[in-house]
C-alpha cells in the first residue's frame, strides 16, 4: 500500500485504540503497545523525567529506568541497548502532555531508522496520545471528584441521620426534665400524691 494511504488508516486505527481506553495509565499502555506493533519496534515507551509512565518490550523486572528517563533529558540519544537484541535505533517525540513526557520508540535491523512516513505516524500518534491521556486524567479527576462527593454526601447523610436521632433523644429528655421540674414544683406546694 502507498504510504500516503497508509499512514491515515494506520493513524485512524491507532486513535481508535487509544481512545477506547477508560483511564490514563490504559491509554498510555494502549498507546505503547500499538505504536510498537504497527510500527514494528522491539521498544515503545512514554517516559517522563522521573518516570517511566508505559512501556513494552522490556520484561517487567527488567525496565531500564533511570535510561530511559535519561532521555527525556535530551543528550542527543539515539541508540538503545535492548536485553536479547542489542543496540535499536532510537526515535523520540516530546508528548504535550503528560507534562515533560517522550514518546520513545527503538528498533533494530537494517531498517532500524524510521522512514519520513513512519516518522509523521510517530508525530502524530504522539498528538493522539497526548490528547487522549490529557482527556483520560480530566475524566480521572471527575471520577474521583465525584466518588469522594458521593463519600462525603454517605457521610453527610449519616451525620444528619444521627444528628435528627440525637435531637429527639435531647426533645425526650428535655420533656422528661419538665416533667420532673412539674413534679418537684407539686410537691414542694404540698400538693396530694395524686396530682
Amino acid at each position: 500500500m502507498a504510504a500516503s494511504k497508509w499512514f491515515p488508516q494506520q493513524l485512524v486505527a491507532f486513535l481508535e485504540a487509544v481512545w477506547s481506553a477508560t483511564t490514563e495509565a490504559e491509554a498510555g499502555r494502549m498507546a505503547v503497545e500499538r505504536a510498537a506493533e504497527t510500527l514494528d519496534a522491539e521498544i515503545a515507551a512514554i517516559v517522563r523525567p522521573d518516570c517511566v509512565v508505559a512501556v513494552v518490550g522490556y520484561p517487567a523486572v527488567a525496565v531500564p529506568v533511570r535510561e530511559l528517563t535519561s532521555i527525556t533529558a535530551g543528550g542527543g540519544h539515539h541508540e538503545l541497548t535492548v536485553p536479547d537484541v542489542g543496540v535499536c535505533r532510537m526515535a523520540t517525540v516530546a508528548l504535550d502532555y503528560p507534562p515533560g513526557a517522550t514518546f520513545i520508540l527503538a528498533r533494530a535491523g537494517p531498517d532500524a531508522d524510521l522512514r519520513h512516513d513512519e516518522a509523521s505516524l510517530l508525530r502524530g500518534m504522539a498528538r493522539v496520545t497526548s490528547t487522549a491521556m490529557r482527556t483520560q486524567h480530566l475524566l480521572d479527576d471527575e471520577r474521583a471528584a465525584r466518588e469522594e462527593s458521593d463519600r462525603q454526601a454517605t457521610e453527610n447523610a449519616r451525620l444528619l441521620a444521627e444528628l435528627t436521632q440525637r435531637q429527639v433523644r435531647l426533645t425526650e429528655l428535655a420533656n422528661e426534665q419538665a416533667a420532673m421540674r412539674r413534679v418537684a414544683v407539686l410537691v414542694a406546694g404540698g400538693a396530694p400524691p395524686e396530682e
